[in-house]
């Protein structure tokens, strides 16, 4: 059985992978690379500070994480946009990303046809780095980003059980009224022997929309953890695996009433 949403609530949709930092690569070559293989494609430039690297580890307790810097030049993070903005590749010395961002000219384009589009753009790069020698994956993630916006189901931040499954308020006393909560939490995906192969990380954050101010619950959810497999192989494998527990975990948290707002359609 599938499950689709007429309105999907995606506000944006990212695929990364991590790798060995290459040595002697810097943010100038990676613009050569731009230059040469990926203007026709993403036609804007723009340079910014590097991610941090992030890898999980499952025997030191819940949602523990080891963030690894590098300093200097070599750092770079670049990215290269579609020319509407919707489509981003972002590339440094140590990490690989293609998001998907939400337009109102351009629908959602679905897991499929991004993680084609991040599979065919790394395929570019790695053939395009110096050496001919790819780089060797270390983690993998997948986030996504989903927005339930007030007035469609739900008035406002303080009412995130309209949202939220299984949350209620406290028992407050008279004069004390609810307001907004933060939510975070962490799961971690075993198949039943060995070493768990993710970690999930969801987290419930009440914003406000920039444009207009409009009150909203974004919704992120994040899998990580090492490829399946060598090579781009145990990439996608791993990505496609997270999709679905993503959905799972997506789905098990938020209610029916904001599933019906949304137009939930299981086929």
């Amino acid at each position: 059985m599938s499950i689709r949403f007429d309105h999907p609530p995606i506000h944006e949709l990212a695929l990364s992978v991590q790798f060995g930092a290459l040595p002697g690569l810097t943010t100038a070559h990676l613009g050569a690379i731009w230059q040469e293989h990926f203007k026709a494609r993403f036609p804007q430039l723009q340079e910014h500070e590097p991610l941090q690297g992030v890898v999980e580890r499952y025997l030191s307790g819940p949602a523990h994480h080891e963030m690894k810097f590098q300093l200097g030049r070599e750092a770079g993070r670049v990215w290269f946009l579609s020319s509407g903005g919707q489509q981003l590749l972002q590339v440094q010395t140590d990490r690989f990303v293609c998001n998907w961002r939400r337009s109102a000219e351009q629908p959602y384009l679905g897991f499929a046809q991004v993680l084609d589009v991040f599979t065919r753009e790394l395929r570019v790069f790695v053939a395009a780095l110096p050496g001919g020698e790819g780089p060797v994956f270390t983690q993998c993630e997948l986030t996504y980003v989903s927005h339930a916006v007030a007035g469609e189901g739900f008035s406002g931040h303080s009412e995130l059980d309209r949202v939220v499954r299984g949350w209620t308020w406290p028992a407050l006393p008279q004069g004390i009224t609810p307001e907004r909560m933060a939510l975070r939490g962490s799961y971690v995906c075993g198949d039943g022997e060995g070493e768990p192969w993710a970690r999930v990380h969801q987290v419930v954050n009440p914003v406000s929309r920039v444009k207009d101010k409009t009150p909203l619950l974004a919704i992120e959810i994040t899998a990580r953890g090492a490829p399946l497999a060598a090579g781009l192989e145990g990439v996608v494998a791993f990505l496609e695996k997270a999709h679905c527990t993503i959905t799972n975990v997506f789905l098990a948290s938020t209610t029916e009433h904001i599933h019906g707002v949304w137009g939930r359609r299981d086929d």
